[in-house]
């Protein structure tokens, strides 16, 4: 992959088509899944969107790896969609934008960012920019137009029964 700007040397940075075997060892291992609260591992349709990330779209997939230690630091997960640009035509959530990229796979024009896991020894150092940085790198690869992210409000899982207008609010 090309080099990131603002990234340190001892980085490298891969889709998963360059690098099956780094992708294929991190998604065993799972060594990104203390990174989610756990109601995330229980979604009703994530299991569908993200099992439709690798191989298909392999290239769209980032791995940062620490040279260093030799081992995965960071991933990015995405997933191409069709949007017409609009606010309206905007997918409402992570569902939405994974659903409408599977169920409507033809011409997609943008990219979604799904998540982009930083391992928690490793927070902090600007790894979560870097991995952003390759989103949008890939996504221009692909000839994609917009990198998109529905972001989840990160403290939100604290409050269960606090409406997200609400948390929002606070």
């Amino acid at each position: 992959m090309d080099t990131i700007v603002g990234a340190p040397s001892w980085i490298a940075v891969f889709a998963a088509a360059e690098r099956p075997d780094l992708w294929e060892q991190v998604d065993e291992q799972d060594p990104f899944r203390s990174v989610w609260p756990e109601y995330n591992h229980h979604g009703n349709h994530s299991d569908a969107y993200f099992g439709a990330l690798y191989p298909s779209n392999a290239d769209l997939q980032v791995l940062v790896v620490d040279q260093r230690e030799g081992r995965v630091v960071a991933r990015g997960r995405t997933i191409p969609f069709r949007w017409d640009g609009s606010l309206s035509d905007l997918p409402t959530g992570i569902d939405a934008v994974g659903l409408r990229a599977i169920e409507h796979p033809d011409s997609p024009n943008t990219l979604s960012a799904l998540a982009a896991e930083v391992l928690p020894d490793r927070q902090g150092q600007g790894l979560s920019a870097i991995v952003l940085k390759s989103m949008a790198m890939v996504a221009r690869r692909r000839g994609l137009t917009s990198l998109v992210a529905p972001v989840r409000p990160s403290s939100n899982y604290r409050y269960p029964s606090t409406p997200i207008a609400r948390y929002a609010h606070w």
